[in-house]
């Protein structure tokens, strides 16, 4: 009994020297309050902001329209070709000539045909007409019994012969003009036209090589007008809109911006990137926008209303690159919050998520703060 006593009465003694430390720690946490220096902080208030919304993309410059000029004849000497590298050709342009001395041939051999056809032709309605005249006379004085039927079936097996050989000719007068047709086109084949106004950008064959229509001859480039394919997330695509502005910038020329206009809008999204791609179009009358140039694309969407902050009040964790920043509450105290960030412009962000209208976050002096710390408010950016 003695011993529980004793035990009991040192428990007690413990518990009483325990509460005194305690208190004394809780009067040093207070001094240290007491102490403590709050941080000095610029703020911001979280508002409402008219920002443009645009798309920052990447592409390459391609010309407008560029075509390779394949031969439509085989197996004849290209004569004559008229361009190089370099030379600037107009829409029907002569460029080149293949040799003609076997289509020339041809080709008048096919209009002494027609002649010869359309000849016999008139020699046989020569005769028509006369034997026409012979018939009718003949029939005539059949019907008044005053020639034999004999010689009524031969006038008329004269005529019909006639008329058979004049629809004969006919089809040889027919026959002849398509033979002409063909030649002509084929003639015309010989020689070689720009089909689109341009550059000459490569020069694949020289004079007296062998034409193979599955080889090109030259390749002309339209560089007046430039595009650039740009690729559109699958949520962005139902706001790009044809017509709308789009500037871009090249490295060739740093401080220069070209504007461009939204032209076609692919419907098809790809099922692997989940993008679909849109052709922008520029003016480019002093050619130059070279083609293969690496182009910095802002397409321009529209205005939005979207809550915003200064760009200085961001930060980005190293680890996971997520955005985040301090709020200062009422009571003046620092909590750090993650943010979902948006569009961009000047010196402002759009924040899609983590912030209210009206709270305060830090634009200056969050490089000494950590969750919790008290700070004092010495001035606000408006």
């Amino acid at each position: 009994m003695k011993k529980l006593l004793v035990g009991l009465i040192l428990v007690i003694i413990g518990l009483g020297v325990s509460y005194q430390v305690y208190k004394l720690y809780q009067r040093s946490q207070h001094r240290e309050k007491k102490l403590e220096v709050k941080v000095p902080v610029k703020v911001s208030k979280v508002q409402h902001r008219q920002m443009t919304w645009k798309l920052n993309l990447i592409g390459n410059i391609k010309p407008k329209q560029e075509v390779n000029v394949y031969p439509k004849i085989v197996g004849e000497i290209l004569e004559k070709l008229l361009v190089e590298k370099g030379d600037r050709v107009k829409k029907g342009q002569l460029i080149g000539v293949i040799e003609k001395e076997t289509i020339t041939a041809k080709l008048n051999q096919a209009k002494a045909a027609l002649n010869a056809a359309r000849a016999n032709l008139a020699q046989i309605e020569a005769n028509l007409k006369s034997i026409e005249k012979d018939y009718k006379r003949i029939k005539r004085l059949y019907n008044e019994k005053a020639v034999s039927k004999q010689r009524l079936d031969h006038i008329t097996a004269q005529y019909d012969a006639t008329l058979a050989a004049k629809k004969s000719a006919l089809a040889q007068i027919k026959q002849a003009e398509a033979t002409l047709k063909e030649v002509q086109i084929r003639y015309h084949d010989h020689t070689i036209y720009a089909p689109i106004s341009g550059v000459i950008t490569a020069r694949y064959v020289d004079e007296g090589a062998m034409m193979d229509i599955k080889k090109p001859i030259v390749r002309i480039t339209d560089d007046s007008i430039a595009k650039v394919n740009v690729a559109i997330n699958e949520k962005d695509l139902p706001y790009v809109k044809i017509g709308q502005i789009a500037y871009i910038k090249v490295d060739a020329y740093p401080d220069k911006v070209f504007k461009g206009e939204v032209k076609v809008i692919n419907p098809r999204i790809d099922p692997v990137t989940r993008t679909a791609l849109i052709e922008i179009h520029i003016q480019n009358p002093k050619r130059l926008l070279k083609a293969g140039m690496f182009a910095h694309v802002n397409l321009i969407l529209g205005k939005k209303l979207v809550l915003a902050v200064p760009k200085d009040a961001l930060q980005k964790m190293p680890a996971t690159g997520v955005y985040y920043l301090f709020v200062v509450d009422k009571n003046k105290i620092a909590h750090m919050r993650n943010v979902k960030t948006g569009i961009s412009e000047g010196n402002f962000v759009e924040i899609i998520k983590g912030l209210k209208r009206g709270e305060l976050v830090v634009t200056y002096g969050q490089n000494r703060l950590k969750e919790g710390l008290a700070v004092e408010i010495v001035g606000e950016q408006t």
